[in-house]
């Protein structure tokens, strides 16, 4: 609801200082009301000292006298503006403008759909760097995974929680993470047990032959072999080199890197062991192919027996590098 315009201009004798910008000009801050100054600032003079501005000078002495200041601002021309309400008047010819459009679009069949990333911040702690200009961070994890339960107890009941790989940005060693929420227009719940999905803050961990049992139930169900579920591991040769390079007086769980991104992860890979899987994967179909048969091939395309990036052969990596393989 729009409020009325004021019907009375309130003017007041005020100070702000200003700084010449290269490229800007000169930008004023009124130190009063800790804005900028705008188009309601009018200056009256300007001098580099505040005395030399003052509206009165001179000398003072008791006296029965009396003194008032007086001053009234007239605008020339009233163009529309963002900062006075719209009148009534307004709202109604902006609502009739929006109504035509509308009728426009639905007589030429027209749809549109509007897409967006709102974000959200922590109330209680909005000036966190999380929540300004760093990715990730100790607590965003959390509260999203509870954003997005209420957003499911809300809209899509039933729906299927999916914790997954979001975007991969260059420099970050790892993508980042994801919550999607799926759920059926008929309303018909896809996922019926809420506890199976386990909350942030919950400290149990998943262990690999839990893993590797899931994802041969889902192999099964899919019908699909339970051998294709397949370990990945971490690149032995990558890690190995980053170690090396570590100072001699430093080790990977204190590897003191700047990046506490990188500081973790290389503290994690080696607390796992490159030996052992880091997860498990469950090929359904070659690279950028149709699926044409159920089951995977039992060796790749580059006539390799044991490749270390192909999961046919090595069952090692999920996805081949090779250029002449591309499974």
């Amino acid at each position: 609801m729009a409020r009325r315009a004021p019907t009375t201009t309130l003017p007041t004798c005020t100070a702000w200082c200003e700084v010449y910008l290269p490229g800007a000009g000169w930008i004023g801050l009124d130190p009063t009301s800790g804005l900028l100054a705008g188009e309601s600032h009018i200056p009256l003079a300007a001098t580099p000292h505040y005395s030399n501005a003052a509206p009165i000078s001179g000398m003072a002495s008791f006296a029965e006298v009396a003194f008032d200041f007086d001053m009234t601002v007239t605008r020339m021309a009233e163009h529309p503006r963002i900062t006075k309400p719209f009148s009534d008047a307004a709202w109604a010819d902006l609502n009739a403008l929006g109504h035509k459009v509308d009728e426009a679009l639905a007589a030429g069949d027209v749809r549109l759909t509007m897409g967006g990333e709102p974000t959200f911040v922590l109330i209680d702690d909005f000036e966190a760097e999380e929540w300004n200009s760093d990715a990730v961070g100790p607590t965003k994890r959390v509260y999203a995974d509870a954003l997005i339960r209420r957003l499911q107890a809300k809209f899509a009941p039933g729906g299927f929680l999916h914790y997954g790989q979001g975007k991969w940005y260059p420099g970050e060693t790892l993508p980042r993470w994801t919550f999607s929420l799926y759920w059926r227009r008929d309303g018909k719940p896809i996922w019926h047990d809420p506890a199976l999905i386990a909350p942030e803050l919950c400290k149990s961990e998943a262990t690999p032959a839990q893993a590797t049992a899931l994802l041969q139930t889902i192999a099964e169900t899919l019908g699909l072999p339970a051998e294709n579920v397949t370990p990945a591991y971490e690149d032995p040769a990558e890690w190995i080199v980053k170690e090396g390079n570590l100072p001699e007086n430093v080790t990977p769980q204190n590897s003191q890197l700047k990046d506490p991104e990188k500081r973790n992860r290389i503290a994690r890979v080696f607390a796992r062991g490159l030996t052992d899987p880091s997860g498990f994967v469950l090929p359904l179909q070659r690279w950028q192919s149709q699926a044409k048969r159920p089951g995977f091939p039992k060796n790749g395309n580059c006539g390799a027996g044991i490749c270390f990036w192909c999961p046919a052969t090595a069952r090692s990596a999920i996805a081949c590098r090779s250029l002449r393989c591309r499974m």
